[in-house]
């Protein structure tokens, strides 16, 4: 049985009924009953399993139904007509009873009749009236007991009085409900006797005698819980004690975890910054380390602690804090190094770090000063348990590990943690045979000679070498511990003694035995090395014989002559095999691994084009013995793995092989390999060319397979092949023949496989790479191909190579590589848009139908070529390319080459070509540089989204019907500055939002000048020529194929192909030649107004045309959000910027972020920090230029004052002014107005809205061109409150109605037939913000007005630049999307109606880049799609209605699958068009990508060389399969910004009050 006492749901509160005194007193009442007894019905409920009736449900039944039975109709009438008599008579009935005593008569008897009929009715009337008093004490006597439960539900007692009050309850309403459903005659007839009511009287006073019991029983209790609060307050406080000891010791405990956390955090850190990309700096020296410490007998090295230089050199307070430790080869230096290393480790408060110079491997001098910065980084974590503060500090503020300079001052800061550093430095004999590896190991001598002079008591240094002549100079100062025959001889004797006492040469004599250790001890003269190999020679004899023999002819003087006569001893069948080997193991550019050394010999027996058999493999165990003891095989464990390696024994054997490479070929009749490079650059190519390389590497479950479905992890030589083919191949000579073999192997699909195998698992490989000192060089790619094959045969082809990992290097190197996020899958590449002449488009397997829009025309001109310019039609159906060509007569003329292609077939196609020629005056104003700031310049060609009028520079054009575009003269002046075009049937609007004339440009007095390139690359030259003398008076020599010299590794290799610096050392190098620009007088014109501006007044108030909203009114559908009161909406500033609250879920508005995590495309915050010239960012102006392909961003230059006076407080504004950008005095409202002229501060480079100079003054024009006239058929102008981006005007399909954005909010509905014209309010989404751009758009069937607004607001959060700490504000992107009806039958004259509005949140970024904003849109019927500029496909799905589904919210949508974009896409202006359902490919669900063409915009502060110059890209996705669909996002709203509840919509304006013109004020007290 389920019983709930209170509100809440019975299943949270089955166990605690169980016990409740309530349910006891009803399972208690219900046993008591009689079993034949009739059970009431509330009862019946409350034991129903499941019931949610409580005791509150009962009381209000019980209320109900003692209402229902009084107000039954007999028992009103029985009350109405029997109370007033009863009343009466019980008033009289004293004076009768005294009648009828004294004078007892027969009617006395009468009289006693009728007073037991008024007894009974009294009772019968009292007894609803005692029901239906008690029922209302009974209310507030339940709730005593529920609180008296609360209070005191521990006691016992009271808990039985609880029990014994809710009983009676129960029996109450067992009465009540008995008495009330009883019929009126029934209780009269009960009423007659007086027990009808005693039961009732008898409950009643049972429940108020357990109430004054429980009230007795209060004061006990609460004494009994005081008395036991008190002992447990004393228990709690000696507990307390104990707990706040434990939880102080907690505490303590967690502290000391989260400091021992930071402190491994910071180790951890550092030691991240040193490796940067290495996975193991000090593998090598570890390696090295521990091979010389197994080497070493335990019994020698004895004589090096006693010696008196060494322990001279131990002493911190001795002077001589540099020891050099000479000896000849073979000596035994690194052995004896290592036990020195072994000696300090035992020394307290000491840290010894050590280098290991090899002759097989090359350490420049950053990759020895990391490693031995990374050993004194773990001596410190291991003696201090930390790592300083200062030292993390700075290696994670603004160092960077790939700067030498940085990783030099972290070697100091570490040094400066410990007493006393012992560095030693072994082998720097192995460095001095070639320059540049000399020249980087005397920079590292240096740098540590130098502190060891400058405080030899902290830092004492080692160097272990050969006297060399490089050496000998740079260590004159060192003290000297020569290692001679008289040093060691006695470690010699030990380990040549116990050697022959272990050889099983037993049959010898031992005298015989002596007489050989004597021999071994004179001719060694000192030298480990010989007399270990001679040692060697008499094992190897079988007999006593061999032994005698090899005495008597006496034992080989030289390494030479050894390393011969084992080499001439192997077996002539297996010479081949080890020629193979040999020169694997001498060539390789780093130690082969066991397994890839064995997969080459098997590489070396199969034929070019076939597949490796691996049955030919070498045995592991016969290959260590066939090489023993030039090659030695080392197990090597280092933190991930477990390999074995397989390395010459000895620098003296690799000069051996390299001195004598024909030493096995020489055989006469042996078919043995001359020991030189081309064998591992043969076992490379042939490697790589395998069959089975034939297409991609594909996935199965957690690894690769090939075409064989072998996994690739098991193909060990395929990492190293890929990676250092190119290398090996250097070192070969070039011929026709090797080149072919190269040109095969590249153009053949096993390369694009090869490119695959580097993504995957080779680091770096697509990484950028920067020097430092020649900034002017820009960022390097790895070189992939041979020197002579780039340089000669396949100079096209590495050209093309190139060319390709700059536009997709990004994509190789983080999105397909094992960890990212599509491991593998670089089929993802457009491929195919990398043109017909690319070898890469040929040979690959693409994901994707990508092509490049460009003809033959393209290829021929494109050394020349320096601009490119494209427009899709809004169906994306059509495009048009015009492309600026060389011309002999581009001193006048400039030509251009202009292509209209179709792109509704499977394959785009050239429809039309023709050549158009403008005069150049008429570019300079679109091109150059101007003497004024000129902020959000067009780019100089454009068309309308129709594709039927073309501009370029000011020169207009119309496209006729064989699609060839003709001049159209409509301007009195072709010189003419306008901006942004409209066209639609004959008539075209042209709009300017700034205005420039000739005198306002600068550099013009050039006639071959086009824009900055080639003032630019004259300066360039300049620098470079003069760097690269600089550069060849101190580095005269440097080595083919070798690294940039202080190459850094590029911060983000998702950054751009073409090279970025931030370059304002430019404006240094240049600043003769800017001064004297800058001096350049600058004309100051006065506004002049134009012809069609002269006849009629400038003044908003000359714009006649204008009329009223009321005008052209018509009747409202009921579907719109607008309603007759919204114009009033804003009539109080001070309310609406105050009052008016958030109202989030209105069904016809709708918010998104697309910000979030959940693979949000649009989460870009931009850095304004990063100059990059994919990532450009506004500073305070617009005159920044980045250079594309040389890293540079120069100052374009200004002369003359600023026309926009930020501080000017004179400028007139408008009369009438939206109340968001209110010019009001009001302080509340000048909040508003000051985030908005911050955010125009920040967005717009300062600009003040006003009438000074006629900045801001707007104009907009529109010309019939049917009838050629040259003076507008309308025109409108105005002064803007503030500057709108890309903004232009749109015209009605079929109406004479024109819609233009005028900046602050307003737009221009323009009726040009009639002239007329009215202006709207289009509020935005939030208060606070200020519009960048506002597009509209029209809807095929003209009965919609779209609007997309981009709105820029405060964010409200600073984030601090990591190098200079300065706090920088961030912007908040929102784009808000409306619709609105228009009026069927005056569409030109009535203000359209919102009838759908949604909001995207796109993020914050902290500034933005109004002269190349970075969005596009596409307009269709029912969606917009609103694409970003990025490296992958940034497009939201933004509906343009609400669903038709009521209740039902619109979303965005995004697509599900990440397409990746070119590397310069994050510059290009990137498009997506959904399938046409009208076309073939629409049917199918295929969309279209495209990617703008890019070339040089110094309008937009973007400069691309001629060379770097790309056509537009399309792209064919499935909807379906390459988008995944497209998935909606739930509702968000930025809660950050007060949301305004007009947003959308259009209103009018309203007269506000003008500090100018209203303030006419007179005396408060007179």
């Amino acid at each position: 049985m389920l019983i709930n006492d209170s509100s809440t749901a019975p299943e949270d509160l089955h166990e605690m009924e169980e016990l409740s005194p309530f349910r006891r007193a009803l399972d208690e009442y219900v046993q008591s009953r009689r079993k034949k007894s009739k059970t009431p019905a509330f009862l019946e409920e409350l034991q129903r399993p499941g019931s949610l009736k409580t005791k509150e449900d009962v009381q209000r039944a019980m209320v109900d139904l003692e209402k229902s039975s009084t107000d039954r109709t007999s028992a009103k009438v029985v009350r109405t007509t029997m109370k007033p008599v009863i009343r009466v008579l019980s008033d009289y009935s004293g004076v009768i009873d005294t009648l009828a005593q004294a004078d007892p008569m027969p009617t006395a008897v009468i009289w006693g009749c009728l007073k037991a009929v008024v007894d009974s009715s009294k009772r019968f009337l009292a007894l609803y009236e005692t029901i239906k008093d008690q029922l209302d004490r009974l209310k507030r006597h339940l709730e005593c007991l529920v609180e008296y439960d609360e209070l005191y539900g521990e006691s016992g007692t009271m808990q039985e009085l609880l029990v014994d009050s809710y009983k009676a309850v129960i029996r109450f309403w067992c009465r009540v409900e008995k008495e009330c459903t009883r019929c009126v005659a029934n209780r009269m007839g009960r009423a007659l006797a007086s027990f009808s009511t005693s039961k009732l009287d008898g409950i009643v006073k049972c429940i108020e005698q357990n109430s004054s019991d429980i009230s007795r029983l209060i004061p006990i209790v609460q004494e009994r819980v005081q008395r036991g609060e008190r002992e447990d307050a004393a228990k709690e406080r000696q507990l307390a004690g104990i707990a706040r000891a434990e939880q102080s010791a907690f505490f303590k405990q967690q502290q000391e975890e989260r400091k021992l956390e930071m402190k491994r955090t910071r180790q951890r850190d550092v030691r991240n910054w040193l490796k940067g990309s290495s996975s193991a700096l000090n593998e090598s020296n570890d390696r090295h380390h521990d091979q010389y410490v197994r080497r070493r007998n335990p019994n020698t090295c004895s004589w090096l602690p006693s010696h008196a230089l060494f322990r001279d050199w131990l002493q911190p307070s001795s002077s001589a804090s540099r020891l050099w430790l000479q000896a000849a080869r073979g000596v035994g230096k690194s052995v004896i190094c290592a036990y020195a290393i072994q000696h300090i480790a035992q020394l307290p408060s000491c840290c010894s770090i050590r280098q290991y110079y090899t002759f097989d491997e090359e350490f420049s001098a950053l990759q020895a000063y990391r490693s031995l910065a990374e050993q004194l980084a773990d001596h410190i974590w291991t003696q201090l348990d930390d790592m300083p503060e200062e030292i993390h500090e700075y290696t994670q503020r603004s160092a960077t590990s790939s700067k030498k300079e940085d990783v030099k001052m972290v070697i100091c800061l570490l040094l400066s943690q410990t007493p006393l550093t012992y560095v030693f430095l072994d082998g720097l004999d192995e460095e001095c045979d070639t320059e540049k590896r000399w020249r980087e190991l005397e920079e590292v001598l240096d740098f540590f000679t130098e502190i060891s002079v400058a405080d030899s008591s902290r830092l004492r240094l080692w160097c272990g070498a050969q006297d060399r002549t490089h050496l000998r100079k740079k260590l004159e100062t060192f003290n000297v511990i020569e290692v001679n025959k008289s040093l060691n001889e006695g470690d010699i004797e030990v380990c040549l003694a116990e050697r022959i006492s272990s050889l099983e040469t037993q049959e010898i004599d031992p005298g015989y035995r002596a007489l050989i250790l004597k021999d071994l001890l004179r001719k060694a003269d000192g030298r480990f090395l010989w007399a270990t190999l001679m040692l060697n020679l008499i094992v190897d004899a079988s007999t006593l014989n061999g032994v005698q023999q090899l005495v008597q002819q006496g034992l080989p003087e030289d390494y030479g002559i050894y390393y011969e006569r084992k080499i001439q001893s192997v077996d002539k069948s297996q010479k081949k095999l080890l020629s193979i080997i040999l020169a694997c193991v001498v060539h390789a550019k780093r130690p082969l691994h066991l397994d890839e050394l064995c997969e080459a010999t098997a590489v070396m027996s199969m034929a070019s084009g076939e597949d490796i058999d691996r049955s030919q493999k070498l045995f592991k165990t016969r290959l260590s013995k066939l090489c023993e003891p030039l090659v030695q095989v080392q197990e090597i464990r280092s933190e991930h793995r477990i390999y074995t390696t397989c390395t010459l024994t000895h620098s003296s054997v690799h000069e051996f092989l390299k001195s004598k490479p024909e030493i096995l070929s020489a055989t006469p009749g042996l078919d043995a390999c001359q020991i030189e490079s081309k064998i591992l650059a043969s076992v490379c190519l042939k490697y790589l060319s395998q069959p089975r390389y034939g297409k991609l590497l594909r996935k199965k479950e957690d690894t690769f397979v090939d075409l064989n479905d072998e996994d690739f992890m098991e193909q060990h030589l395929l990492p190293y092949a890929a990676k250092y083919w190119d290398k090996h191949l250097d070192d070969v000579p070039f011929s026709r023949e090797m080149c072919d073999r190269v040109e095969t192997f590249v153009t053949s699909p096993q390369f694009q496989t090869c490119l695959q195998v580097q993504s995957l698992v080779i680091e770096g490989q697509f990484t950028f790479w920067t020097s430092p000192s020649k900034f002017w060089q820009g960022r390097h790619l790895k070189r992939t191909f041979p020197s002579w094959y780039s340089d000669g045969c396949g100079a096209k082809s590495s050209k093309d190579y190139y060319e390709f990992i700059g536009e997709w290097g990004h994509v190789l190197s983080d999105i397909t590589s094992y960890k990212g996020s599509h491991p593998g899958e670089i089929d993802r590449c457009f491929w195919g848009a990398l043109g017909d002449k690319n070898f890469l488009q040929k040979a690959t397997q693409a994901r994707y139908k990508a092509f490049l829009l460009s003809n033959e025309g393209w290829c021929q001109s494109k050394k020349a070529l320096s601009r490119c310019y494209e427009t899709v039609n809004g169906s994306g159906e059509r495009l048009v390319v015009v492309r600026l060509n060389d011309s002999e007569e581009a001193q006048t003329h400039l030509v251009f080459k202009c292509d209209l292609w179709d792109l509704t077939r499977r394959r785009p196609r050239l429809q039309h070509s023709q050549d158009i020629s403008v005069p150049r005056s008429q570019w300079l104003l679109y091109d150059c540089p101007t003497s004024k700031k000129c902020v959000g310049r067009p780019v100089p060609v454009s068309l309308t989204p129709d594709l039927q009028f073309l501009r370029i520079g000011s020169s207009t054009l119309t496209k006729s019907d064989d699609s060839t575009y003709h001049p159209m003269k409509i301007f009195d002046d072709q010189d003419d500055y306008f901006e942004d075009m409209a066209f639609c049937d004959g008539f075209v609007a042209v709009s300017s939002r700034r205005h420039l004339s000739k005198e306002d440009l600068i550099m013009t007095s050039e006639p071959g000048f086009i824009g900055y390139e080639e003032e630019l690359a004259r300066f360039l030259k300049l620098v470079i020529d003069t760097e690269s003398k600089a550069s060849s008076s101190t580095n005269p020599t440097t080595n083919r194929g070798s690294n940039v010299e202080g190459s850094t590794l590029s911060a983000n290799s998702s950054m751009t192909s073409l090279d970025s610096m931030d370059v304002e050392r430019v404006e240094d190098a240049q600043a003769s030649k800017l001064e004297d620009q800058d001096k350049a007088p600058t004309a100051e014109v006065e506004e002049t107004l134009e012809p069609w501006e002269q006849e009629s007044n400038t003044d908003s108030a000359a714009n006649s045309a204008e009329t009223s909203w009321s005008d052209g009114s018509t009747d409202v559908s009921s579907n719109n959000i607008d309603d007759d009161d919204q114009w009033n909406d804003w009539g109080n500033e001070h309310a609406v910027c105050e009052d008016i609250k958030e109202q989030i879920g209105n069904e016809y508005d709708s918010s998104y972020d697309y910000s979030s995590d959940e693979g949000s495309a649009m989460s870009d915050e931009i850095d304004s920090e990063i100059d990059s010239e994919y990532c450009p960012s506004d500073d305070s102006d617009d005159s920044n230029l980045l250079v594309p392909g040389t890293g540079l961003r120069v100052t374009a230059i200004e002369s003359g004052e600023n026309d926009y006076d930020s501080e000017s407080e004179n400028s007139v504004l408008s009369h009438y002014s939206q109340s968001l950008y209110s010019t009001s005095g009001d302080e509340e409202d000048s909040d508003y107005e000051h985030e908005g002229k911050k955010l125009d501060n920040l967005l717009f480079g300062r600009l003040k809205a006003g009438k000074t100079d006629g900045a801001n003054r707007i104009s907009v024009r529109i010309f019939d061109t049917v009838n050629q006239q040259q003076k507008p058929i309308f025109h409108f102008s105005h002064d803007a409150d503030r500057s709108l981006f890309s903004s232009p005007p749109s015209f009605h399909p079929s109406k004479p109605l024109m819609v233009w954005p005028l900046g602050a909010g307003e737009v221009l509905f323009a009726n040009y037939q009639d002239n007329t014209y009215f202006t709207r309010l289009l509020c935005p989404s939030g208060f606070g913000s200020c519009q960048v751009f506002v597009k509209s758009h029209f809807s095929s069937n003209g009965c919609f007005l779209h609007f997309a607004v981009l709105e820029a607001s405060n964010a409200g959060e600073q984030s601090k630049n990591p190098a200079s700490e300065t706090p920088r504000q961030q912007v908040s992107l929102t784009l808000q999307v409306s619709t609105h009806r228009l009026s069927a039958r005056k569409t030109a004259r009535s203000p359209p109606h919102l009838v759908c509005r949604t909001n995207v949140l796109l993020g914050r970024t902290h500034s933005v880049s109004v002269s190349t904003l970075p969005y596009t849109l596409t307009w269709t019927d029912q969606y917009l799609y609103f694409a970003k500029r990025d490296t992958k496909l940034n497009v939201i799905r933004i509906p343009l209605f609400r669903p038709s589904k009521a209740g039902e919210k619109t979303t965005v949508c995004y697509p599900r699958n990440d397409i990746y974009l070119p590397r310069t896409a994050e510059l290009r202006d990137v498009y997506y068009y959904p399938p046409q359902e009208h076309t073939k490919r629409g049917k199918e669900g295929i969309g279209t990508i495209i990617i703008g063409s890019h070339s040089s915009i110094p309008a937009q502060r973007k400069l691309v060389p001629p060379n770097a110059v790309k056509p537009p890209i399309s792209v064919f996705v499935s909807e379906e399969k390459d988008l995944g669909g497209w998935v909606c996002k739930a509702d968000a709203v930025n809660v950050e910004q007060r949301h305004n509840n007009a947003a959308g919509r259009l209103q009018s304006k309203f007269e506000r009050f003008d500090l100018k013109e209203d303030c006419d004020i007179v005396p408060y007290l007179a």
